[in-house]
């Protein structure tokens, strides 16, 4: 990248309007900040201060490199280029683990932000992703001088962001993180407030963060007004850290309240026998050898044994699954591992995520945050069809829209599971005959491979999307 570069084609990401320090941008397919000038001299402190070295060397901030400053009429700005996430997710597409790893990492950012005399001027879960199970902090203008307050200026939106929902999933359900979608900046204390059984606030610290941040949450600031000179003579007091350490041990003991799992034990019983099960696993290493994605998408991933078996053969994997005991078996296996190159993801394809906040843009669907070269349907699509009655070619559609090869499982409705599942449906699946199948993708895929998994029914397809045929 030339360093005297005009990015005179860049495209602005949607999400990150609101900050007047700067924004992220994209140009020839690479991802950039700008910081403006607002903020380019606080930005050039820090710096100097040692505190990005040292969020960097932790693991802690993405890691960036300054391509090119820029003097304005407003005074000098500067682009950097941080290194790229390979699949944005959300708070509401994580495992109670996730959330819980994500809200440690922020309260260890502010930790030390404030050793160097700064902090944490906002505590959005958004502002956290996940490298594989590995959390980073993505926002490098996330940061200003302390203030002199005892408190935190972003306590209130760690609380709605991190501590209320883990507390609601953790003493009620943790399928609540959906309220996310409806509440753009966390789940607001009050409403927190009826969710949350009261022997929750039997631990002073939740009792304090909570209950009474509630009470007194509508009280009005003081403000301040304060410049550089007298901030830079302004230090922590030992309060700042203590608010610090009393976030950190509500969160320590707190665990998520279990809920049913349908299909935890998917594998177990029926499904195929155990020879079966090696030889599609061996079929699958076979294929995605042959393709070597760069992104791989596993729908419908159950607790990520296909995944994992393939994963070695792409350079990012991200599993989807409505399952949520499923996805955090996945995640902490994963943790424990300390993988980078799978992601597990709780979603139900039959509802994906959604495009939300301003103009519906500001945090992607599902859809928009593709394609990828490869996705793996496997024991995937009879769900769909059965249980949520969305059409054949309905899916089709989908698939054309998110990938260019696409490994798909076909299932007839003699299969065990596949009875299974249509015991509580009245609706006759005898149309959905492997030709009825093959016909319907042939509309928008070429078929390169046919496979049948011997002892069992099913059979294994490689199809490829019409559009990137040569």
């Amino acid at each position: 990248m030339r360093k005297n570069q005009h990015y005179t084609k860049q495209h602005r990401d949607l999400s990150s309007f609101r900050d007047p320090a700067g924004y992220i941008f994209y140009h020839d397919n690479e991802v950039y900040r700008f910081i403006s000038p607002d903020y380019y001299e606080k930005y050039k402190n820090f710096k100097t201060l040692g505190l990005y070295q040292e969020l960097v060397d932790k693991g802690y901030l993405i890691p960036f490199e300054e391509i090119q400053e820029e003097s304005l009429a407003e005074g000098k700005a500067l682009i950097i280029k941080p290194s790229k996430i390979p699949f944005i997710s959300y708070p509401y597409e994580w495992t109670f683990s996730q959330l819980k790893e994500a809200a440690k990492l922020t309260l260890d950012i502010q930790k030390i932000a404030l050793k160097y005399g700064t902090q944490l001027k906002d505590a959005s879960s958004y502002n956290i992703q996940f490298i594989g199970s590995k959390p980073v902090f993505i926002d490098t203008l996330s940061f200003e001088y302390w203030t002199g307050d005892i408190s935190w200026r972003a306590y209130k939106q760690f609380c709605q962001h991190f501590l209320a929902p883990l507390t609601i999933c953790s003493f009620c359900d943790p399928r609540v993180k959906a309220l996310f979608i409806s509440n753009l900046d966390g789940i607001p204390l009050d409403l927190a407030k009826q969710l949350i059984p009261k022997k929750a606030y039997l631990h002073p610290s939740r009792f304090l963060h909570l209950w009474l941040h509630e009470r007194f949450q509508k009280l009005k600031p003081l403000k301040q007004n304060l410049t550089q000179q007298t901030l830079s003579n302004r230090k922590p007091s030992s309060a700042a850290y203590g608010l610090v350490e009393s976030l950190l041990s509500s969160l320590k003991h707190m665990k998520r309240k279990e809920e049913k799992s349908v299909w935890k034990t998917y594998y177990q019983g029926d499904s195929y026998q155990e020879e079966a099960f090696k030889e599609k696993k061996n079929i699958l290493e076979k294929l995605l050898s042959n393709l070597k994605p760069k992104v791989l998408w596993d729908l419908g991933s159950n607790e990520g044994f296909f995944t994992e078996a393939v994963s070695k053969h792409s350079q990012y994997a991200v599993a989807f699954d409505f399952d949520l005991t499923c996805i955090e078996m996945m995640y902490n296996r994963l943790r424990n591992q300390r993988n980078e190159t799978i992601l597990p993801i709780h979603m139900d394809l039959a509802n994906p995520s959604p495009g939300i906040g301003w103009d519906g843009k500001e945090r992607k669907g599902v859809i928009e945050r593709g394609p990828c070269d490869v996705a793996m349907a496997l024991a995937l699509i009879h769900h769909l069809i059965v249980s949520s009655n969305i059409p054949l070619n309905k899916l089709v559609e989908f698939f054309k829209n998110i990938c260019r090869d696409l490994i798909i499982e076909y299932i007839p409705p003699f299969d065990p599971k596949f009875k299974q599942i249509y015991q509580t449906n009245p609706l006759d699946f005898s149309f959905f005959t492997e030709e009825m199948f093959v016909e319907t993708f042939s509309k928008s895929f070429v078929m390169k491979s046919r496979i049948p998994i011997s002892q069992s029914s099913r059979v294994l397809y490689h199809f490829q999307s019409k559009g990137d045929q040569t």
